[in-house]
């Protein structure tokens, strides 16, 4: 009979496959979870850091963050210490604490230029999380628990979201304990899980080992059922699962359409999960979802943290911090204009990116001072002359009430009817760009020129304007070439 620590040490090993020659964080509470997962990354001779939050709700916790770091200190491991700010009054203190470990180690991750994030979560947690997704009537997704390979729920300040490796997801509290014991490992206890005033440590109290095994079985199964759905989903909605846009999606409507109802609510509510950690994973964000299906273009939903519109053939769905984001980035600012002809201005503007080129050009032939729309979106690059610029140039957001005279029209129009106009989707709508001097509007980038930049018989050089909005809107962006 193999001893625990063999058992545990070939689990491990074959949880970090190709991550041999990598540097891991392995997030480390001192409790004997953690603190045998750290001893068995020294038996594998992997290389690693560790992350430890103090959350100062405890007395003892100081002691914790201190044999973590002792043992650290022993074993020659680089390790980073958080000691967390006052915890709120309100809410969930679990959420919160949750919260703060995974920006904790996300930042980590992203400083150090670690490969991935390794937490002790074990089988015994498995079984209360989903005996806990029962009571709360949980779908396939919650029926199956913890994942061993996982993504971090929050992304890096770089916006990447990192890899969340569980590699005793399998392995017995039992046998952690065993393996602790004839290592000798020391580790701290944190009566806190013992505390009846939260519903896990209930659970825990309560776990019988048939209990536990049918919960486990249970998670394998819906994991099962998981990945066949995941298998048999469309690839326009498998991307929308992969994507690495943090807080927004477009889904593709007679994609979501050609799903049966309980395949598209595991699909909604494992998107809701890949939005934002605090998304509402509830029957009625799908509910909402399914209403804004039949609901007519310009339709809106707001369930929680997530907000979302219809299109024609999609709906956007995002999260509050990316509209709270986008505002933010869409502030009037200065544009310096491309001095020397070739030179190019590239700038991220809202959900998308702003490009202005300075270009040799004599005369532009007809198909530059074209009105017709060039693509499904109606953008197009847009041609100005620089002589006629008056002033300072400025880059924000359309805004209710802006007029302007578009190329080749007799009068002025508001922007908001050159939008419709142009059919650009209501997602889309409210992060349009105008470029403005001190004269008014200049142009609306992608969409149409003001008229007094038309070139002239003395035009000499020509300012090219694309606005190229991010994946989530467009797949294809204009094509600024010279006339």
């Amino acid at each position: 009979m193999r001893s625990a620590p063999d058992l545990i040490v070939e689990s491990v090993q074959a949880s970090l496959c190709g991550l041999s020659d990598q540097t891991l964080l392995l997030g480390c509470s001192g409790g004997v979870d953690s603190m045998v997962l750290a001893r068995t990354m020294l038996e594998l001779g992997q290389s690693f850091e560790v992350a430890h939050v103090d959350y100062g709700l405890r007395p003892e916790s100081a002691a914790d963050a201190e044999l973590v770091a002792r043992w650290c200190g022993d074993h020659d491991v680089p390790v980073h210490v958080l000691r967390a700010g006052t915890a709120p009054k309100t809410g969930s203190l679990q959420a919160w604490a949750r919260n703060v470990r995974y920006h904790f180690f996300a930042e980590t991750v992203a400083w150090r230029e670690l490969a991935a994030v390794l937490v002790a979560h074990h089988a015994d947690d498995q079984a209360e999380t989903v005996a806990l997704a029962q009571e709360r009537g949980g779908g396939v997704d919650g029926l199956s628990g913890m994942s061993p390979v996982a993504y971090l729920p929050v992304a890096s300040v770089t916006g990447r979201r990192y890899r969340l490796l569980r590699p005793l997801l399998e392995t017995a509290r039992s046998t952690i304990e065993s393996a602790a014991e004839a290592w000798n490992v020391p580790y701290r206890s944190d009566k806190s899980n013992e505390d009846m005033r939260f519903r896990r440590a209930v659970v825990r109290r309560d776990m019988t080992a048939l209990r536990r095994e049918v919960l486990l079985r249970t998670a394998r199964s819906s994991q099962k059922q998981a990945e066949e759905w995941l298998d048999e989903l469309p690839v326009q909605l498998v991307g929308t699962l992969t994507s690495n846009a943090p807080d927004y999606r477009r889904i593709p409507l007679e994609a979501l359409q050609e799903l049966s109802d309980d395949h598209r609510a595991w699909y909604l509510l494992r998107l809701a999960a890949a939005l934002h950690p605090a998304a509402p994973r509830r029957r009625s964000w799908v509910d909402a979802v399914n209403n804004l299906v039949q609901s007519p273009p310009g339709s809106r939903l707001s369930v929680g943290v997530i907000e979302g519109v219809r299109d024609r053939e999609s709906i956007f769905v995002y999260s509050k911090p990316f509209r709270r984001r986008v505002g933010e980035e869409t502030q009037e600012r200065t544009v310096d204009l491309p001095l020397a002809r070739g030179e190019r201005l590239s700038e991220h503007f809202g959900v998308g990116t702003l490009r202005i080129s300075r270009l040799s050009g004599r005369r532009m032939d007809e198909s530059v001072h074209s009105t017709a729309d060039t693509d499904h979106a109606g953008m197009q690059p847009i041609w100005l002359d620089p002589a006629s610029v008056v002033g300072r140039v400025r880059v924000r957001r359309w805004a209710a009430g802006d007029r302007f005279t578009p190329l080749g029209a007799q009068g002025s129009t508001k922007i908001k009817a050159l939008l419709t106009g142009s059919a650009v989707p209501p997602s889309l709508k409210p992060y349009v760009p105008v470029l403005v001097d001190d004269a008014g509007i200049m142009c609306v980038p992608g969409y149409r020129a003001a008229e007094r930049f038309r070139a002239r018989d003395a035009t000499q050089e020509m300012l090219c304007v694309e606005w190229e909005p991010g994946s989530a809107y467009f797949q294809r962006a204009p094509d600024c070439t010279h006339p």
